[in-house]
């Protein structure tokens, strides 16, 4: 952030016609809208979690399974945080 507006340092990643910005107070975060129809009704997500991830305290996430956790990959939820699979 600069100045009070939010500056973009990289592109949408190609073919993304939506995104989502996600202030994380030091940083934005711009990542597709994955979206299985063109109003972005239904959300999709993958099936495997092949990344490190972290909830942090504050925020809940949520995921649409069955869902995969990859061999090595490490999910941290705050102690004060959830992360609901339905």
């Amino acid at each position: 952030m600069i100045n009070g507006q939010i500056v973009f340092t990289e592109a949408p990643p190609t073919g993304a016609s939506n995104i989502e910005l996600t202030y994380l107070g030091d940083k934005a975060v711009v990542t597709p809208y994955l979206s299985a129809d063109t109003n972005g009704i239904i959300r999709i997500n993958a099936s495997t979690l092949t990344e490190n991830c972290t909830i942090t305290t504050g925020y809940n996430g949520s995921s649409a399974g069955p869902l995969t956790v990859a061999n090595g990959v490490t999910v941290t939820i705050a102690n004060s945080s959830t992360w609901t699979i339905f």
